[in-house]
């Protein structure tokens, strides 16, 4: 296998208030992509957070996500809607760590 590498764009930001889909390890990927694909084409400023400090989120399937941000760049002043894609139960695209909880607490 040959192995390459890519450019990854720097991170966005968003302008005011804006969904933000987040991606942790395990998230289901067409609920998260097509939720996104779906929001932008209606207008809606929307931008995938990782819910680690990686941009590059792992799908249920395998399929690698740069996300838009990572968490810690996620400003909870911009956040109008949360949005979590579904996963197994056991992986970390539904358990949020105690950061995100206060996040998701405070909203």
């Amino acid at each position: 296998m040959t192995e390459t590498t890519i450019n990854i764009p720097a991170n966005s930001r968003p302008s005011g208030k804006a969904s933000f889909v987040m991606l942790g390890t395990g998230f289901d990927e067409i609920e998260a992509l097509a939720t996104v694909d779906v929001m932008r084409r209606g207008g809606i400023e929307t931008y995938t957070v990782s819910m680690t400090d990686d941009r590059l989120v792992k799908g249920a399937t395998g399929n690698l996500v740069v996300a838009d941000m990572s968490i810690t760049d996620l400003n909870p002043e911009f956040i109008d809607w949360l949005i979590f894609p579904g996963a197994d139960k056991g992986q970390v695209a539904v358990n949020p760590d105690r950061h995100l909880q206060k996040i998701i607490t405070d909203h």
